[in-house]
């Protein structure tokens, strides 16, 4: 029987799979990302990974969290942290027990207003679909909108929401036609029927990746 995203085709798209699909693709930056279990390596040789592949600052988060919401949790709960150097990575590592986890290169998109962007666009079939754009004053943009700190955040500067109109309204105008067409080749690349993707686009017109 027909089916939306073939399981087969789900499978081939874990953050790193997407990430190795993605890489290439032009006007696209690609952060690079790897994940870690503690099960296969010790906690000095995680860090020694860490330091050799990646640099300050880092992004890590639990490889089973998606829900934007679970990640601003506070305390043990969290689920995507930004760190600044090797020793909080270490410290990280000793206090949240995490198990199983990626680490992911952290592009500073920091506005000159001192915001941060994040858009979405959905992807059904052939159609691209862009939606949710979201600006806060936090690196991590989304799940804020619906929580009172995102409201208040609007309401206290309302341009950002109006900017998030425009782009929703008229995303090549507002987003570069480089980067509109890259979500083209970004369809034509992730192997699902539907499916979204978490994006901004930097200074020099180039789409930057954030997850699909």
């Amino acid at each position: 029987m027909p089916v939306v995203n073939h399981p087969d085709q789900a499978a081939r798209t874990t953050r790193e799979d997407n990430a190795r699909l993605l890489q290439g693709v032009a006007n696209l930056k690609v952060p690079k990302i790897a994940r870690f279990r503690t099960d296969l390596m010790s906690p000095g040789e995680i860090l020694a990974a860490i330091g050799r592949d990646f640099d300050y600052p880092l992004i890590l988060r639990k490889s089973k969290a998606h829900q934007s919401a679970q990640s601003l949790l506070a305390g043990g709960l969290q689920s995507a942290v930004l760190l600044p150097d090797c020793e909080a990575l270490r410290g990280h590592l000793e206090q949240s027990g995490w198990r199983d986890f990626y680490a992911m290169k952290f592009v500073d998109l920091r506005r000159p207003d001192g915001f941060y962007r994040k858009v979405r666009a959905v992807f059904v079939d052939r159609e691209v679909i862009v939606t949710k754009p979201s600006i806060y004053h936090e690196w991590m943009v989304a799940g804020w909108r619906s929580k009172p700190e995102g409201i208040a955040f609007f309401r206290a500067n309302p341009k950002t929401i109006e900017e998030c109109n425009r782009i929703a309204r008229d995303p090549e105008g507002q987003l570069g036609a480089e980067a509109t067409r890259t979500l083209e080749v970004v369809r034509d690349r992730i192997p699902l029927d539907i499916f979204g993707l978490d994006f901004d686009v930097d200074r020099d017109g180039r789409a930057v990746f954030f997850e699909a």
